[in-house]
């Protein structure tokens, strides 16, 4: 039986038109109706490495307490963040599928949407920071 997750898998990954916070609106809006409205502006427009980290960890902390709250009992749809390179600057949507959680998220590293098992986010270079349910 299909997952609706499978309908994301293989998307484009295209900075600064469908990144991991795109996919989480869009993901948002066709599956569970909720309307986010994500900043257009994305403050690492322009940078390359160190730096760019940097801007797109700031970018999470300054907005997250303003669309989401931290769970500890995800459900399907809720927002993970995910830590890579010791910092936070990356966001997935929580899905379960045959009873286990995954990570759906669009990455520049696989160039396009990818779904990661939990338990293996280690293995795919990322550290989960935590749960986010969308305000």
């Amino acid at each position: 039986m299909a997952h609706w997750s499978d309908a994301y898998i293989g998307i484009p990954y295209v900075e600064g038109e469908f990144d991991c916070g795109e996919l989480a609106r869009r993901v948002q809006a066709e599956v569970f109706g909720r309307e986010i409205k994500l900043p257009s502006e994305r403050w690492y427009a322009g940078l390359t490495g160190a730096a760019k980290l940097a801007a797109m960890r700031d970018q999470i902390h300054a907005l997250q307490a303003d669309y989401a709250s931290q769970t500890d009992s995800p459900v399907e749809g809720d927002g993970v963040l995910l830590v890579s390179r010791g910092l936070i600057d990356h966001i997935g949507i929580y899905c379960v599928i045959a009873g286990e959680p995954w990570i759906l998220h669009g990455t520049s590293g696989a160039d396009q949407v990818i779904r990661t098992r939990l338990r293996q986010l280690d293995l795919a270079g990322y550290r989960l920071e935590g749960f986010y349910r969308w305000i």
